[in-house]
């Protein structure tokens, strides 16, 4: 999962704060704050605001439960968007021979908005 760029014509990983879980062994769960200047691999963050709550192996699915502001703490993470939708990422790939997350590929990745925070309606005028 991701927050990423809200620039016109930006692809999803182009300057992207992402929360990665992983399983490393039948007994370990990663979860690591990174970011990404482009497609590829991203690196962990200097500071990394991602909290584990929980993660584990569900019906042959992978869960995972985190928590991090809703606003950007740090210079390589994004906030989330209170007015309007939130741009986020979504991709899933292998784990290397040690363990570490490898890149997705082509074809194993989403991107779309999500509205997170209700809508603030315009007020309403009244006729004179």
């Amino acid at each position: 999962f991701g927050i990423t760029s809200q620039l016109e014509g930006s692809h999803g990983m182009s300057n992207a704060d992402i929360n990665a879980g992983w399983m490393r062994n039948e007994n370990e769960f990663v979860a690591s704050d990174m970011f990404s200047e482009g497609q590829g691999k991203p690196v962990a963050d200097a500071a990394q605001d991602l909290r584990h709550v929980s993660g584990g192996v569900a019906s042959g699915h992978l869960v995972f439960r985190w928590t991090r502001s809703v606003d950007a703490t740090g210079a390589q993470d994004r906030g989330f968007t209170r007015e309007g939708p939130t741009e986020v990422i979504v991709a899933f790939g292998d784990v290397d021979g040690n363990g570490e997350i490898t890149y997705h590929g082509a074809t194993q990745r989403e991107k779309t908005s999500v509205q997170f925070f209700p809508r603030s309606d315009p007020p309403v005028t009244q006729p004179p």
